[in-house]
């Protein structure tokens, strides 16, 4: 098994090199590095389609149509923000977090899969409930260099979320429609050996993101509810709920569940092995 997650390895990077280049009408964008490490990107204002189109296009693995869970509207988002590159790591949570992780892939687990000692200080962290990964964003944003920069962290909100994955582009996917590529772009159920990887081994989206198909799915800050058939500027989701989105699919997911329109949702206590976050972040503009 070793053997194969090498040669995956060798393919991905091979795919980075060459399947990276930015969606039609959209150019790479600006990326910093805080004080811990993480990459972040500048995500630009602007509007798009969220949801799926019209019937008879997408499916979602139930066979039902992904139109009738996600209709497509029309979405302006006029903040500016910055997302991170990758999945938070084990490394990056334990690091913000005091020592702390609880994800299920690493050490022994890793040991078993691997079939050899592994460090799993560049996987996805998991087993975080939403509790868990907004206390994360705001002890992040509580480091005195983070303060000083002007940087407040926060989860996404679904909409920042897949104007992020698609970055520009209308399609099923970030990387176009055709399902078997997914395997270039994604870890989920066909490829992944039933285990996160490190995050950034994929082919990233015209943005430069990670990831935001498969590997874990990410929590986002809304509560689930039911979309707006009409035009909407930065959504916030309900005031209370009973069930968090998460989006992206994860490594047990079929190819379906990781369209970019795709979405779950979760009570906010939930953990599970599949589960992870990546941050939003805002800049005061107090370290410029």
């Amino acid at each position: 098994m070793t053997r194969a997650i090498v040669g995956l390895f060798g393919l991905a990077c091979l795919v980075l090199l060459v399947s990276s280049k930015p969606v039609a009408g959209q150019g790479p964008v600006k990326k910093i590095k805080n004080s811990v490490g993480m990459e972040l990107a500048e995500i630009p204002t602007g509007k798009f389609i969220m949801g799926s189109p019209p019937p008879g296009k997408d499916k979602q693995s139930s066979g039902k149509d992904a139109h009738e869970a996600e209709p497509a509207h029309e979405v302006t988002l006029t903040r500016p923000f910055s997302m991170g590159v990758f999945e938070v790591t084990q490394r990056e949570f334990a690091t913000v977090m005091g020592g702390d992780n609880s994800s299920h892939f690493q050490g022994a687990a890793l040991l078993r899969l691997l079939g050899q000692k592994t460090r799993s200080s560049q996987y996805p962290v998991e087993q975080v409930d939403h509790a868990d990964a907004k206390k994360f964003c705001a002890r992040l944003s509580a480091l005195p260099a983070e303060k000083a920069a002007g940087r407040v962290y926060r989860l996404p909100t679904e909409a920042e979320w897949e104007f992020a994955c698609r970055a520009g582009s209308k399609t099923s996917y970030c990387f176009g429609e055709d399902e078997t590529d997914l395997r270039f772009n994604a870890w989920f159920l066909v490829n992944a050996n039933e285990m996160t990887h490190p995050v950034g081994l994929k082919a990233p989206n015209a943005w430069g993101l990670h990831d935001m198909h498969g590997n874990v799915w990410e929590w986002c800050a809304d509560w689930q509810e039911k979309y707006p058939l009409a035009r909407v500027t930065d959504p916030l989701g309900p005031e209370m709920g009973s069930h968090r989105i998460c989006r992206g699919g994860a490594w047990a997911n079929p190819v379906l569940e990781c369209r970019s329109a795709a979405r779950y949702w979760l009570t906010p206590a939930s953990r599970n092995n599949t589960l992870g976050f990546r941050v939003a972040m805002e800049s005061t503009g107090a370290g410029k």
